[in-house]
């Protein structure tokens, strides 16, 4: 187990435990990795210019987790050869052919977990008069975030949220002309990451020290999308929507190669 701090200047901070587990079972041939990240205290201060020295205020705006923060990541990964073919469980007393067929293959997973990552609540336009975009809305409360693909987060402006939530109220709105909002950076997040590949693979023997070896593999065998990061802007009507997916749909790929 690993634990790692570091510390630059006054506003950046991170820490992070790391650790790994490797479980054998004892007369099995069955071996799972598990590995997993705890981060913490993660934040960053970002200063965007034109800024103005009377609008310096705003720098504790800027504290908040990093574009890359996952608070939480984990896998858990294992082999398993399959007990089959001469001298395993099933089919112990096959013949050399029957062996060839059914012997010699080779079960592995892993499943990989990741909290979403952070993203901020924007506006659209130039409230504050510094040219700069990206700029923040006021926040009374706390948002409403029903993870809806139509509304991943409420606002009113758009019109799918108030028709899937009428009873739901606005967190957000839009600064007055020539003044910063009151959103800090990074306040919500994306979707989380929860996937799971499988290959299954066989050695054929040739020789002593040559085989082939047959490979299947299963990215995203369940086919279950990871969805990026919503539209931002809270006074638009793409705001909330999500559009676009963060992972690849399943993918399945098929090789064999000669070991010698």
């Amino acid at each position: 187990m690993q634990i790692a701090r570091f510390k630059v200047g006054d506003k950046t901070r991170y820490g992070a435990l790391e650790g790994m587990t490797i479980v054998e079972y004892a007369g099995t041939p069955f071996t799972m990795f598990r590995r997993g990240r705890r981060r913490y205290l993660l934040k960053h201060v970002v200063l965007l210019a034109p800024v103005l020295p009377s609008k310096i205020i705003g720098i504790g705006l800027n504290y908040g987790p990093c574009d890359f923060d996952q608070a939480n990541t984990g896998s858990v990964s294992f082999n398993y050869a399959l007990p089959i073919g001469k001298g395993k469980r099933f089919l112990g007393g096959a013949g050399p052919f029957t062996n060839r067929v059914v012997g010699g293959w080779q079960l592995a997973a892993v499943g990989t977990f990741k909290s979403g990552l952070p993203f901020t609540p924007t506006v659209g336009t130039d409230r504050a008069n510094t040219g700069a975009g990206g700029q923040r809305p006021n926040v009374a409360g706390t948002p409403f975030v029903p993870q809806n693909l139509s509304c991943w987060f409420y606002t009113s402006a758009n019109s799918l949220c108030k028709s899937l939530f009428p009873n739901a109220q606005d967190t957000f709105s839009v600064p007055a002309l020539y003044t910063i909002g009151t959103g800090g950076r990074n306040i919500l997040r994306a979707d989380n990451l929860v996937q799971f590949d499988v290959s299954l693979l066989k050695d054929i023997p040739v020789t002593e020290s040559k085989r082939f070896q047959f490979r299947a593999e299963f990215f995203n065998i369940s086919n279950h999308p990871v969805f990026n990061a919503p539209g931002a802007a809270i006074d638009q009507g793409s705001g909330g929507q999500v559009s676009s997916t963060l992972n690849s749909n399943r993918i399945i790929e098929f090789a064999i190669k000669f070991i010698f």
